[in-house]
Formats: structure tokens, sequence, C-alpha cells
């Protein structure tokens, strides 16, 4: 499956829990400790 406009996003393994707390303050879902997903940023 490809990725597609409007489709949620993976916060990169190498962002820190502290700097996605900064840049996404609504929160995650965590699918594995090393894979992190948000809604796609407006």
């Amino acid at each position: 499956m490809h990725w597609k406009n409007g489709y949620d996003v993976i916060i990169a393994p190498s962002v820190s829990d502290k700097h996605a707390k900064e840049t996404y303050p609504g929160g995650w879902k965590t699918i594995k400790p090393y894979l992190r997903v948000v809604p796609q940023p407006k």
C-alpha cells in the first residue's frame, strides 16, 4: 500500500518522544515502540 494524501504519517524513529510531544501536542498512536503515527499535518 502506498501513502496517499490525507493518510496518517509516521514520526521518524530519530525523533525523541520529548521532541514529538512539542511538535504534536495532540499526541500520536503507537503501533510499536519504534512506530508512531499522527494524522497528516495541515
